[in-house]
């Protein structure tokens, strides 16, 4: 066999077990042309547009790889490592069959049928293939169809979401479905993950006898059904009036739930274990930044669609490593607060801020706190979209990018549309870092002006649509 065909060989097999894009990137630059075959190939072109897929690496999504890069994501397949359907409908195959050939020979490892897709799926045709997907670990279907597919699932599954049916109504529709097995399912050895979008479908104290005993499960994700969040806050007195307790869950997620339910649920689960918490769309969160402390092991902390009242003096956390917070109104002074705070986070990698005024809090706090994030090289996702940033903020930001020396993902989305100046400020410190992007809405009228200052800069340029354009720094190859 020739050497050139040893290389191919080799890099086709190690690709999909290199966890970083950017050290998948750097590998195939080294090859020679020669020694790249087709999939090798396309997945380098991949890798150097910005708005392919370089943020999904290593789990991607193919119905969300723009549409001019879909034929080189389907030349690449062979060398991708994982791959998750969230849209049927989107996806780039042709035909049932030529779906079923697609699903087992690719390494599927999460499966997403909407209450779009339900209507007209093709359920058997889809069920004789399931059995075949070896990979599969998640999957999330509506309740109708997943009691129709449970025997079908290969052991690989772990994961499961379950939603409402596409014919949902107000009625009872349960004797339409044998809800027994759904029931009984989780307290299975192999379930670590459950979402349920639906719980008022189902009777809470079942749902909670099959929550309590369930013997894996790790994740467990509460989404309700009603505005008020009555459904869960049900659920959630039912576990507390039987005395049951969820020793074995480690992450929480909570849609649509009262403080009190919060708290509740809180107290049935070990907070020493505790490593991820998001809650949406609750009335008041402010008491769970009191909570923190009490919760030593948390990693990921998300709240989004809620009120924060009031802001508790947060402590530092030691093992905080994923902060987001998304759409609330604060105060200026708890802005202060709560951006100070995260200077204290000595683990921080990715920290998000969406449609929060940020632009409001003292411009020192600001500053402080993009030098934290920037100075710090494990940091390597900071996203500030629709934050009412202005020009200072904006220069702000450029300057604590500037000493920056590792690479960084950085979002100002719809910050209003930056100018030239700020932009240039921005392209000025992204240029020299490794492997570096930016993602920022720019005026139109200065869009040829500012893509060609870019480009001088050696930047490559995506343009994503709707205004926003995705720069990437080639900087020095890691």
């Amino acid at each position: 066999m020739a050497v050139a065909d040893v290389v191919v060989l080799a890099a086709t097999a190690i690709v999909p077990y290199v966890a970083s894009p950017y050290d998948v990137r750097a590998l195939l630059v080294a090859l020679p042309a020669n020694m790249r075959s087709g999939p090798l190939a396309a997945l380098l072109t991949l890798l150097q547009s910005p708005a392919a897929f370089l943020e999904q690496w290593p789990v991607v999504c193919l119905e969300d790889v723009a549409l001019r890069y879909r034929p080189l994501a389907l030349l690449a397949l062979p060398v991708l490592p994982s791959i998750v359907i969230r849209r049927f409908r989107d996806l780039p195959i042709v035909g049932r069959r030529e779906l079923v050939a697609f699903l087992t020979a690719w390494p599927i490892t999460s499966i997403q049928v909407s209450n779009d897709d339900d209507g007209d799926w093709d359920v058997d045709l889809f069920a004789a293939a399931l059995p075949r997907c070896a990979r599969l670990a998640h999957i999330g279907v509506s309740i109708s169809m997943f009691a129709r597919l449970r025997r079908w699932l290969p052991p690989s599954v772990r994961r499961v979401t379950l939603a409402r049916d596409p014919w949902d109504s107000t009625v009872d529709y349960t004797d339409a479905v044998d809800m027994t097995p759904l029931l009984t399912w989780p307290q299975t050895a192999t379930l670590t993950h459950l979402c349920l979008d639906c719980v008022g479908y189902f009777e809470n104290a079942l749902v909670a006898n099959a929550l309590a005993t369930a013997p894996s499960l790790q994740c467990l994700d509460l989404r309700s059904m009603e505005l008020d969040g009555s459904d869960i806050v049900a659920l959630v007195d039912v576990l507390v009036a039987a005395k049951m307790t969820l020793p074995h869950v480690t992450e929480l997620r909570l849609d649509g739930v009262d403080e009190l339910s919060v708290a509740k649920l809180l107290s049935l689960i070990d907070g020493r274990r505790l490593t991820r918490l998001d809650v949406h769309y609750g009335e008041n969160l402010s008491f769970l930044i009191a909570l923190l402390p009490t919760l030593p092991a948390l990693e990921t902390l998300c709240f989004g669609y809620g009120m924060l009242d009031f802001l508790p003096a947060p402590t530092a956390h030691k093992c905080l490593r994923h902060v987001s917070f998304d759409t609330f109104m604060l105060a200026t002074e708890d802005v202060s607060l709560l951006l100070d705070w995260t200077c204290g986070l000595s683990r921080l990698e990715r920290i998000s801020f969406c449609n929060f005024t940020l632009g409001e809090g003292p411009r020192a706090s600001m500053q402080r706190a993009l030098c934290h994030w920037f100075n710090r090289a494990s940091v390597t996702y900071v996203r500030l979209e629709r934050c009412d940033l202005d020009e200072d903020a904006a220069a702000d930001v450029a300057s604590a990018l500037s000493s920056r020396t590792s690479p960084l993902a950085l979002d100002l989305v719809q910050n209003g549309l930056l100018g030239q100046r700020e932009v240039r400020c921005l392209f000025d410190a992204l240029a020299p870092l490794p492997t570096s992007t930016l993602r920022a809405s720019i005026v139109a009228e200065h869009r040829d002006e500012i893509v060609s200052y870019a480009r001088q800069r050696g930047l490559m340029v995506d343009d994503s649509g709707d205004g926003e354009y995705t720069f990437c720094s080639v900087g020095r190859v890691l």
